[in-house]
């Protein structure tokens, strides 16, 4: 029978899910229940390892007993938090993209519902007894979005966002998709999408081409209204270059900021 590690403390229902769809056809050790010598000793005898993140769940004594593993399974999108490095090079990592690609799809549109309609500054206009009519918000009807980076995330936000009228411009690796898009580059058209973009959604992977893409030059060239919305590793964007910006630009940074240096969905 397979042996299938699981380097993160899955609890609950998690747990439950995990015993339920491999249980049957496999041995599902959770490492987080065994002691340091009965971890090892497991992680020798694997097959399979199933990881949140591994940097976080495994000690660096602990990759050197990863012997017989032939797979190593991501709950995450991303793979940059794997020390590949420190893996044996006979171990194949899947990550866990466009998992995620709906849920955050809907997130980006919250986001840039609270952008448009000023809802925090109405929000804390109301906390102080203010109901203020006279507020003017923007409508997504008619504007542009750029969004960088068109796989699943880019996608379905795309899907969402074309309900409201909104024009889709997007950027991937082959500059060609078929989905319906006024217009379809690759990151040799960033300029180009990002001087007509009303909002720009960032959706990329980290990589070292993608790593400080949109530093100073790329910010001047939004205009001054601008909403970004970031739904990538932060370090994608350049956070000393979007805080000495003077544009009057909103940056909206979902689930990772500058601050969280990258940190793993």
């Amino acid at each position: 029978m397979t042996n299938v590690a699981v380097t993160f403390p899955a609890r609950g229902a998690q747990r439950e899910a995990l015993i339920s769809v491999l249980g049957q056809v496999a041995r599902v050790i959770f490492l987080s229940d065994l002691s340091p010598e009965d971890r090892a000793n497991e992680l020798a005898h694997a097959d399979v390892l199933i990881s949140w993140s591994p940097k976080r769940e495994l000690q660096p004594e602990e990759y050197r007993t990863i012997t017989h593993a032939g797979m190593m399974q991501l709950l995450s999108a991303g793979a940059d938090q794997v020390p590949f490095s420190q893996l044996p090079p006979t171990l194949t990592i899947a990550s866990n993209a466009g998992a995620y690609a709906e849920p955050m799809a809907e997130h980006i549109l919250a986001m840039i519902l609270v952008a448009t309609k000023n809802l925090l500054d109405q929000h804390n206009k109301l906390k102080d007894g203010i109901f203020d009519q006279s507020n003017p918000n923007r409508m997504l009807q008619g504007s542009t979005c750029a969004i960088l980076g068109f796989g699943g995330i880019g996608k379905a936000t795309a899907r969402l966002m074309r309900c409201f009228g909104v024009k889709i411009y997007a950027l991937n690796t082959t500059g060609r998709t078929d989905e319906p898009v006024e217009f379809i580059g690759t990151l040799k058209d960033l300029e180009h999408v990002m001087r007509l973009a009303d909002i720009v959604v960032v959706s990329l992977p980290l990589t070292n081409s993608t790593r400080g893409l949109i530093g100073s030059r790329e910010l001047a060239w939004m205009k001054d209204d601008a909403i970004l919305v970031n739904v990538a590793r932060g370090q994608i964007i350049d956070g000393d270059a979007l805080y000495r910006s003077s544009m009057e630009m909103l940056y909206v940074c979902i689930n990772h900021g500058l601050a969280s240096n990258g940190a793993e969905r």
